[in-house]
């Protein structure tokens, strides 16, 4: 097992510390998602891959949606179908709603706010950063429509 060396912290006193050198095990850290989190709902993360669909659920999302085009990103980019399986797998919902980066739609915004409404929550949406996600999202509240809190 490998292990890396850390260092703990300890208040003596009011004004002192004592550091404490140790050994930590990477089998004591738990991998999470870089998601961030828009509200207590909703949270946008970069491209998952199928075995990030787990984690999602153990994390405790109930819903993934895919806001990056399938072969956006090349043949080593899981398409939507893989996706899907995997959060079925998991037991979590999915949607795809595919968005070009550079711009989103009233359309598309609208779409998000029906998934947004419809689906069960914590919502996880992700495109290649997370960007895209957070301006479909912006967009759809800016047209009015309610946004999971």
């Amino acid at each position: 097992m490998r292990c890396f060396k850390t260092c703990s912290v300890q208040k003596a006193s009011d004004n002192q510390h004592i550091f404490k050198p140790g050994l930590i095990s990477l089998r004591s850290f738990q991998m999470t998602l870089p998601a961030r989190w828009l509200t207590d709902q909703v949270a946008v993360a970069p491209q998952l891959t199928p075995g990030d669909v787990a984690l999602a659920a153990a994390e405790g999302f109930k819903t993934i949606i895919c806001n990056r085009p399938d072969q956006e990103g090349g043949p080593d980019q899981p398409g939507h179908d893989l996706m899907q399986t995997a959060s079925a797998q998991a037991g979590l919902s999915f949607a795809y709603l595919p968005v070009a980066p550079g711009g989103q739609t009233p359309e598309e915004a609208q779409e998000m706010g029906d998934l947004m409404a419809q689906l069960p929550k914590p919502i996880l949406a992700y495109c290649r950063s997370g960007n895209r996600c957070i301006g479909l999202i912006s967009l759809t509240a800016q047209l009015g429509l309610p946004i999971p809190r």
